[in-house]
């Protein structure tokens, strides 16, 4: 990335995922030294990832800083991994490009030294731009291989059994394939806005292809969510420069390219 790095990095991490979990560990079997951004002390939700007030540890002057999805006041990084907003090195990068777009793949440009484990290929795909991993528009990765992966370390991550994620994902592909249909930019969007959250409702979305539009509470900070998931790219920019604007809804978001959007509303509530 032609950086030139004193002698002591640090990479700041954003939210824990996981992507991130990887990560962290590729970083720390690479000798690398790993700090988590923070508000008020607590690492950071998604949801303010951008607003972290500070990291655990303590960033020493004079430290070159890799901030990893995730923005610290006061801390000018030297270098980005992300690719999440207009700017970042993985925007707009769409599935044939997921290694290079993706978080990891970022990470591993920064560590030549570093061999990607086969998984990562899978980890890569999944989170930058999984309704396309799951159709088989990205390059080296098998939609069933994914969704095995996926099964297992999620059901991992969330100390569950295998079992109880396949049958909510079943059961999520079932309620989205009989959901009332809303038109966003000529597209017909399942429509779960005001519902109850569905569990495992993206996997499904990706899984099936299907477009979503939900609401959600966000829980670090108790505002209203409203997305846009597995779209066209020309319906999420639509959605993104002119729906959610019509709703009321502000701090728009998304990727065109990658298929997901959303926003937020200031007070709870909808036009």
């Amino acid at each position: 990335m032609g950086i030139v790095w004193s002698s002591k990095v640090i990479f700041v991490l954003g939210a824990m995922a996981p992507e991130m979990a990887q990560i962290e560990a590729i970083l720390r079997a690479n000798g690398r030294t790993v700090a988590k951004a923070t508000v008020n002390g607590r690492r950071v939700a998604p949801s303010l990832a951008y607003r972290a007030d500070g990291t655990d540890p303590a960033i020493p002057r004079g430290t070159d800083v890799v901030c990893i999805e995730c923005q610290v006041a006061g801390i000018t990084p030297t270098a980005v991994i992300d690719h999440h907003r207009p700017g970042d090195p993985g925007y707009g990068k769409g599935p044939e490009d997921y290694w290079a777009a993706s978080s990891i793949g970022q990470l591993y440009a920064m560590l030549p030294d570093a061999t990607p484990a086969a998984e990562d290929l899978l980890i890569a795909a999944a989170d930058h731009c999984l309704g396309h991993a799951y159709q088989g528009r990205c390059p080296g990765v098998d939609p069933d291989a994914l969704r095995a992966w996926r099964t297992a370390s999620r059901a991992a991550f969330q100390r569950c059994t295998k079992e109880e994620i396949e049958w909510q994902v079943d059961g999520a592909i079932a309620t989205l394939q009989n959901l009332p249909t809303v038109m966003v930019a000529g597209q017909s969007v399942a429509n779960a806005m005001f519902m109850s959250p569905i569990p495992e409702a993206p996997e499904a979305s990706a899984i099936t292809g299907i477009a979503l539009m939900y609401s959600m509470v966000d829980r670090a900070t108790g505002r209203m969510k409203v997305g846009l998931l597995g779209a066209e790219p020309a319906t999420i920019r639509e959605w993104m420069e002119r729906n959610a604007p019509e709703m009321g809804l502000v701090e728009v978001y998304g990727d065109p390219a990658r298929g997901f959007a959303g926003a937020y509303s200031n007070r709870g509530e909808m036009k």
